[in-house]
């Protein structure tokens, strides 16, 4: 009877991951695509830049060099899909849902492993997953994977001007090409770290910089505030105005190092939530690296949300 019942058990609960057919493809990209519509609405997007959001990771899945679709199969009934590609040597894991009914069995688990063997086989050493931060079953099934980086944002009103405190100002021609120097410098060190000789590196972080801002501080949709101190700019911050319908994006945020934790990366802050919602724009967003643990605190006390976190693994 034990055996009979071991046997029957393992029947109910057999799970096998098949490529999808045609017909389930369309219903999974149907259902991602109104899945990622309602996320993007939660985030605050625009309805025009909810569309294009949502094409741009249909397309980014779509048109990789190597893509999958898998449904993963109780029974021989579809309960969920893992949604995967690989190019270049790493692996994307754009998709894992699993029917509501039939969550808690271990159906994402199993599909996660299952991505991550794809990958192994076509010679992919990391895999990268971006995950909604604000969905508790989503972040629980990738916690094997380290945060690379994450996307923080706010829903800002109308901000009155400080009373006190430190104030801003634009900068001069000549502090621009200093904090421009700096930025490509900084940047082109984040490249090497991840494997680019320093020439190389160096003249890619240029031309980011140089593709971003073509007509450098006059660059439209961009705006550029200091705060100086004895005549001297210690800190500074960029922002890209309606980079989204109504969004705004922090670009880069620095201060002095002799000056830092005196309250100036705050006051940067409320300067471009101020600058944001004097052109209209009702969020503001930002990519911190977790390892920046005083960046992350300052975010998080200043009311800023985990919208996006981008996650890897090695294999």
């Amino acid at each position: 009877m034990i055996n009979l019942f071991a046997a029957r058990l393992e029947q109910a609960t057999m799970v096998e991951i098949h490529p999808a057919t045609p017909d389930l493809v369309n219903t999974w990209r149907l259902d991602w695509e109104k899945r990622l519509h309602a996320r993007y609405e939660a985030w605050g997007y625009g309805a025009g830049d909810i569309a294009e959001a949502v094409e741009i990771s249909a397309v980014s899945w779509r048109e990789a060099a190597d893509s999958a679709l898998f449904a993963v199969m109780a029974n021989g009934c579809a309960v969920g899909f893992v949604a995967v590609a690989a190019a270049a040597g790493e692996g994307f894991v754009h998709d894992i849902w699993i029917a509501a009914t039939d969550r808690g069995r271990g159906y994402g688990t199993t599909a996660l492993k299952h991505a991550e063997n794809w990958c192994a086989g076509r010679g992919v050493k990391v895999v990268n997953a971006g995950l909604d931060g604000s969905d508790p079953a989503h972040l629980a099934l990738f916690r094997d994977y380290s945060v690379q980086v994450q996307t923080m944002a706010k829903t800002i009103g109308a901000c009155s001007p400080p009373t006190d405190g430190p104030l801003d100002r634009k900068p001069r021609a000549d502090e621009f090409r200093v904090w421009l120097e700096r930025e490509a410098t900084d940047y082109a060190k984040s490249l090497e770290a991840e494997g680019l000789a320093p020439e190389e590196a160096w003249d890619a972080a240029r031309l980011a910089l140089d593709q971003e801002l073509p007509k450098g501080m006059d660059t439209p949709g961009h705006s550029f505030h200091v705060i100086e101190s004895a005549g001297e700019v210690i800190a500074s911050i960029w922002i890209q105005l309606d980079r989204w319908a109504g969004r705004a994006f922090v670009f880069s945020v620095w201060v002095e190092e002799s000056r830092r934790g005196h309250g100036y990366g705050h006051a940067l802050m409320r300067v471009g939530e101020r600058v944001a919602a004097r052109h209209g724009n009702h969020l503001l967003a930002l990519n911190v690296f977790p390892a920046n643990e005083e960046a992350v605190q300052l975010y998080a006390t200043l009311d800023y949300r985990v919208e996006e976190q981008i996650r890897g693994k090695a294999l």
